[in-house]
């Protein structure tokens, strides 16, 4: 009895263990692996992986940050954070990514730079440039990556305006075998898309940090295609098409939806409150708003002072018109005090020092082709934030207030 106990016991032990282990395989082969190579890189800051980070949070998709390639190849896809140097990986490293993919394995990476993966990823060579200034994707292909690239503009993305004589650093593929997702400006292999064994390679010729967190800082190379009120999607088109891939390649796959609830598509409605015109018509559009039942934001613009480019439209006139909007339901939030076009510039728009009032912060600018003078970014959010709080009767924990500046 005591031996068949035992034997029981071994049995119920191996089931156990072979059980965990199974669920473990299963979740790994639904979540996707980033691979950091910041400090493989020597890089001096985290905006690659911080994009990279960003791209796959946007996305939805369910993943784990790892620096350790026997980790990362545990897992279906693995997308890397930043490029492919000869130093990145040892040789081991560089044959356990190999062995990953042949397996099945999908790989994801930018900026491929070391002949020794080159076979993987189906390309003879590389080369650098900063003349390239859009990337379109061959949409004829039917890719299933491009499943949610349904606008022109998505298909077509930008770099950098042309008017540059050199923007973002991108990285154009001589192909050996792989298939060209997409192509630069000048016709040369911008994405490629290769069979290695069981598995898939992805080689982008671009950075994350380049497309996504230079873009969202507004330190790119003017790539916006419309200057205002316009749709640009370049990062957004990143997004999408990475996330097309994980999708493609992980069965079953989930991931969260984009819109609450069980609705199809959510619209967020904002009023730029920034001229003596927006204060003086407002009022129609909460109106409107308020009779079929939508509650939308209006980002005002609190400019008290009259300088050489707005007019002191903030007074005891207009703000009686923001406190009706609150009536109607909407909601209020800050657009600055000045609506400076040169606040992004951190030597004309220094960080400054709290304890800013509208009687102590007077900034100024002159007009077309000014330069601010006085502005400050806590002068902007303090004084405009307290200031909507004392006119509207409202307490800070109550108030909705931040600052755009769009």
């Amino acid at each position: 009895m005591k031996r068949l106990i035992i034997l029981l016991l071994i049995i119920g032990f191996s089931f156990s263990k072979s059980f965990s282990l199974n669920k473990t395989i299963a979740v790994n082969k639904r979540t996707i692996a980033l691979l950091d190579l910041t400090i493989p890189n020597a890089e001096t800051n985290d905006g690659e992986l911080y994009s990279a980070k960003h791209c796959l949070k946007v996305a939805g998709l369910p993943f784990v940050v790892t620096s350790a390639v026997n980790i990362a190849i545990q897992y279906k896809v693995i997308v890397a954070s930043s490029k492919f140097e000869t130093f990145t990986f040892t040789t081991a490293e560089k044959d356990s990514l190999k062995s990953f993919v042949n397996r099945g394995g999908i790989l994801i990476a930018p900026n491929i730079k070391d002949p020794y993966l080159f076979p993987v990823f189906g390309i003879s060579s590389t080369t650098l440039t900063s003349t390239n200034y859009k990337i379109k994707f061959n949409m004829f292909l039917g890719d299933p990556s491009f499943r949610w690239l349904n606008d022109t503009m998505e298909q077509t993305i930008s770099l950098g305006k042309t008017t540059y004589t050199a923007v973002i650093n991108s990285r154009k593929y001589n192909v050996s075998g792989a298939l060209t997702l997409a192509e630069f400006g000048d016709g040369s292999t911008a994405i490629t898309k290769y069979i290695y064994g069981n598995g898939v390679t992805y080689a982008l010729g671009f950075s994350f940090k380049n497309l996504i967190l230079t873009n969202q800082m507004n330190h790119d190379y003017d790539a916006n295609r419309i200057y205002s009120n316009g749709f640009e999607p370049t990062s957004d088109a990143v997004i999408l098409f990475l996330k097309g891939i994980c999708i493609d390649h992980v069965p079953y796959s989930t991931w969260l939806h984009t819109s609450p609830y069980d609705s199809k598509s959510t619209l967020m409605i904002t009023h730029d409150i920034d001229a003596t015109t927006s204060y003086d018509t407002m009022s129609y559009y909460a109106n409107y708003e308020s009779s079929i039942g939508l509650s939308t934001t209006y980002l005002i613009t609190t400019h008290y002072i009259n300088d050489g480019a707005l007019n002191n439209f903030y007074n005891t006139t207009n703000i009686p018109k923001v406190q009706y909007l609150m009536s109607k339901g909407h909601k209020i939030a800050s657009h600055s005090v000045g609506h400076f076009t040169d606040f992004d510039d951190e030597l004309v728009a220094p960080l400054g020092v709290l304890g800013n009032t509208a009687g102590n912060y007077l900034p100024y600018n002159g007009g077309v082709g000014f330069t601010t003078i006085g502005s400050t970014v806590l002068g902007e959010t303090e004084v405009s934030k307290n200031l909507l709080e004392a006119n509207l009767g409202v307490k800070d924990k109550n108030f909705p207030c931040r600052l755009f500046m769009l």
